[in-house]
């Protein structure tokens, strides 16, 4: 806020002259008219609150200056927060994993985004080579999040084989499982071996369905 004060000082005492030399003019009393009141942004002062904490006895048409000046400080702040999340939205998009590299996002049948473990973990858990998963993100409602599985949960083991780190393998693994058929499976749990019981998987969605059969076919 004392640097908005200065800044403030700094206007006033710009406008100085302007405000000596403008010529008088009628003051004409307007009925002023309501306004909704505005909502203050975020990083930014609230410019009324501002002006009320100016010199009371600065000329009015100082006071008029610098409120629009800071109005259009505002004007100009909020259109670089508004290009600044657009940016941020842009980005995003080229963060979604991608099926068979990152991971895979949640239309799995399990319901949730798997990635390779990385060197570093594999090393510092001892994982065996080319083994095991990482359970990077477990939907709301899945059937993983029903049966108990948790996001930075390691897959070992599900329905009596052992989860290969290579995310393309492991969905052609779950494709293998029956509808409505539990199964179990162990995970590696902050450095613990954990046997989750009765996992139930949903049907292939019709599209993935279909094209397991094209393939099939091929």
């Amino acid at each position: 806020m004392f640097r908005w004060m200065l800044v403030a000082m700094f206007l006033a005492a710009s406008s100085v002259a302007y405000g000596q030399n403008e010529p008088k003019k009628e003051e004409k009393k307007e009925e002023k008219k309501s306004e909704p009141a505005k909502k203050p942004t975020p990083g930014f002062p609230d410019i009324d609150e501002f002006i009320k904490k100016l010199p009371p006895d600065l000329p009015k048409v100082q006071v008029e200056m610098i409120r629009k000046n800071l109005e259009l400080a505002k004007k100009r702040f909020d259109e670089g927060q508004k290009r600044a999340e657009d940016a941020r939205k842009r980005a995003a998009q080229f963060q979604r994993p991608l099926p068979g590299k990152l991971g895979i996002r949640a239309e799995n049948r399990l319901g949730v985004r798997v990635e390779k473990p990385g060197d570093a973990l594999i090393a510092q858990l001892g994982l065996a080579e080319g083994k095991g998963i990482v359970l990077a993100e477990v939907r709301e409602g899945s059937a993983a999040a029903k049966a108990g599985l948790k996001a930075n949960d390691i897959l070992l083991e599900l329905a009596g084989k052992e989860v290969s780190s290579d995310v393309t393998a492991f969905t052609k693994t779950l494709d293998e499982i029956k509808k409505d058929t539990p199964v179990d499976a162990v995970v590696l749990r902050k450095g613990k071996k954990e046997t989750v019981k009765g996992i139930t998987l949903p049907e292939t969605p019709p599209q993935k369905r279909q094209l397991q059969l094209q393939r099939r076919i091929k």
